[in-house]
């Protein structure tokens, strides 16, 4: 049978004066390859390469083996999937590229996106190390959570380290802010949790329990004007509050004056 001699084998009988068999012939025609029976030749021509003709509904090219033991095959046709160029290992396609689309597949053979990854397991989908490897800089796990500088990230985005936005962010769920926040300027230190720098509007409750520096003028259920504070509904304080300025009541206040009302009346009452 083919494949029993090796080459110093096959050189030994057919040396001069050797009478070789009908089976060293054998050995010898079935040593080669076939372009018919093979589907393996080389066409004419310096820049043509090797052509090798498919086998099969799957069309099987070329098959890998560590020994006897059969571990990669290259094909064209995967079943179920778009012609293509496939590598498979125990009948599941580890590496696809469609033809038509140019989609890369891995562990997939009918790849929607230019690269789609198929995750079977509890292996990570994706990760990307930095140059020299101290620390990673982007995850996607099994479950699809994203890390950026977190190795185990938690939440569908966990994010270790500085994040610049620089255009709009819309947020539809409750988010927790455990650092320092900068709007439309670098986060403040210490103990500004919140640094904003430009127009802001609130729309909802707003609740404050520690101090608070606004430098800004101030709109509570109207705009900001041209005043600190400029309130459209009722007033109510419950603790006690210094006024250092000049106060007006239904009228602006007056240079002259602490306390300038105008219309209705004013009543005072102290409870003893």
């Amino acid at each position: 049978m083919a494949g029993n001699k090796n080459r110093t084998q096959l050189q030994a009988l057919f040396k001069t004066g050797g009478k070789p068999s009908e089976e060293d012939f054998r050995d010898f025609i079935d040593s080669v390859l076939n372009i018919n029976d093979d589907g393996l030749e080389k066409p004419p021509g310096v820049e043509i390469p090797l052509k090798i003709v498919a086998h099969g509904k799957t069309e099987n090219l070329l098959d890998f083996y560590a020994d006897e033991l059969h571990a990669w095959r290259l094909n064209q046709k995967p079943t179920g999937a778009n012609p293509g160029l496939n590598l498979e290992t125990g009948g599941i396609s580890k590496f696809f590229i469609e033809s038509s689309t140019g989609n890369l597949g891995l562990s997939i053979t009918q790849p929607t996106a230019k690269l789609h990854i198929r995750q079977s397991d509890s292996q990570d989908a994706l990760r990307i190390d930095d140059q020299t490897s101290d620390n990673t800089p982007l995850i996607v796990n099994a479950d699809g959570k994203v890390g950026i500088g977190k190795a185990i990230p938690t939440k569908v985005l966990d994010v270790k380290g500085d994040v610049a936005i620089a255009g709009p962010l819309s947020v539809d769920k409750n988010t927790t802010l455990r650092g320092n926040v900068g709007i439309g300027i670098n986060p403040g230190s210490g103990s500004l949790k919140l640094n904003v720098a430009g127009n802001t509007a609130l729309s909802g409750t707003l609740s404050v329990t520690q101090t608070s520096h606004l430098i800004g003028n101030v709109g509570i259920g109207t705009g900001p004007g041209a005043e600190k504070l400029k309130v459209d509904g009722a007033l109510s304080v419950s603790q006690t509050s210094t006024l250092t300025g000049n106060v007006g009541i239904g009228i602006g206040a007056h240079a002259a004056h602490k306390l300038t009302v105008y219309g209705g009346e004013l009543a005072l009452r102290a409870d003893l």
